[in-house]
């Protein structure tokens, strides 16, 4: 277990987003002051050498503006391992129903599913209740999985 760093890959589309505001968000939802055993330690992978340039220069960056060190690693990144099935949307997983329910309407791309995303997130505590509901009631989900999100909620 002590061989492999568990992350988050994140897709962008740099029309919307450039590298330096995401890097804002990721600095802002983890934290990155504490170290950490391999396993969960906090790092961001780049994918090439400018992204890491650029990733080390707004991890400098917020050194100096907070006075504080910096534990998140940036290194590039070596190779990526999806999760076995049964770690993916884990939050979802502990809700059974809406898991199975889901699985069962998103087949294989249950994983890849940005909904399903989501909704492991806000099951996990993440997003505010506005986002919740604006998201809920977008959704075209089976009235038992609805339901089931928003008792847990």
């Amino acid at each position: 277990m002590d061989d492999h760093t568990e992350v988050v890959q994140i897709e962008y589309d740099p029309d919307q987003w450039t590298y330096d505001e995401l890097l804002e968000v990721v600095w802002a939802n983890h934290n990155w002051a504490t170290e950490q055993k391999r396993q969960y330690r906090s790092v961001i992978l780049a994918h090439d050498d400018t992204k890491r340039a650029i990733a080390e220069r707004s991890r400098a960056a917020l050194a100096d503006r907070t006075g504080q060190s910096v534990a998140t690693a940036v290194e590039i990144l070596d190779q990526f391992y999806e999760a076995e099935d049964y770690h993916q949307k884990y939050e979802l997983r502990t809700v059974p129903v809406v898991a199975d329910e889901l699985e069962a309407l998103y087949g294989d791309a249950f994983t890849a599913s940005t909904v399903a995303a989501r909704l492991n997130g806000f099951v996990a505590g993440y997003g505010s209740a506005d986002q919740r509901r604006e998201l809920l009631a977008t959704l075209d989900l089976p009235p038992v999985v609805i339901d089931e999100i928003r008792r847990r909620l």
